[in-house]
């Protein structure tokens, strides 16, 4: 009699523990679902912020945080563009008496700081302008 109780016993355990795993894998699978499911929602949403800031951005010519939009799109500038960009950043000099930094001269410019550094070091080459300070500290003024 003890032996068919203890069967009873190590019968209900198992089963015991085959449903709890059942219950287990339940659980795991509509937690990974609901998981799967938020993060596609979430892709929807910054999409969806992401295009509202761009319409945002073209109707102000601001971003979200109040900054000057500043064309990313790399373009490879002609002669005419190049000289243009010199002649700019000269007149943005001149008109600066205590010279100006390359961020001011970017902003100003709406190019990029890579274009106008390249103005920069034409202008410097041909010492038209010069340059006083290190880094982010340098200011360019008109040649003496």
């Amino acid at each position: 009699m003890s032996q068919s109780i203890h069967d009873q016993i190590t019968r209900i355990q198992q089963e015991a523990e085959n449903r709890i795993q059942a219950l287990k894998q339940q659980a795991a699978s509509s937690i990974a679902k609901a998981l799967y499911e938020a993060k596609e929602n979430l892709k929807k949403a910054q999409a969806e912020v992401e295009r509202l800031a761009q319409e945002y951005a073209d109707a102000t010519g601001k971003t979200i945080r109040g900054e000057k939009v500043v064309a990313t799109t790399r373009r490879r500038l002609s002669a005419e563009d190049k000289a243009a960009l010199k002649k700019s950043v000269l007149d943005l000099i001149r008109a600066n008496g205590e010279g100006a930094k390359l961020g001011l001269l970017v902003s100003e410019t709406g190019e990029s700081a890579s274009n106008v550094r390249k103005a920069l070091i034409e202008l410097l080459e041909q010492r038209v302008i010069r340059r006083e300070g290190d880094k982010a500290k340098a200011k360019y003024l008109l040649s003496a």
